[in-house]
């Protein structure tokens, strides 16, 4: 009698334990998710790189062309909104002294 109660009881302790493993995998692929693919690293080509920086160069080096040849030949209208003198005389707050 003894031998099939401790029978019975190492059942229901299997039982047991293999639905808690059964719930922990449950919940564990629950907080994984769907498997997202992985990153990979691209080999960077200087090359390709060097060639767009110096197209990028060029752009600008136009730009700059255009602009300074506007400045050369035609005129800009300008209105001051505020100077340096302006700047001045706004008196900034007197530093506090250090207390203890």
């Amino acid at each position: 009698m003894h031998d099939s109660m401790s029978a019975r009881w190492l059942r229901w302790s299997l039982t047991a334990i293999a639905v808690l493993l059964t719930v922990i995998v449950i919940e564990l692929s629950a907080l994984i998710g769907p498997v997202q693919p992985r990153a990979s690293a691209q080999i960077l080509d200087g090359g390709q790189q060097r060639k767009q920086l110096l197209e990028a160069q060029q752009t600008t080096n136009m730009k700059l062309d255009r602009i300074l040849q506007h400045l050369r030949t035609q005129a800009i209208k300008v209105k001051v909104v505020g100077t340096d003198k302006d700047s001045k005389n706004t008196t900034a707050p007197k530093p506090r002294a250090a207390t203890r």
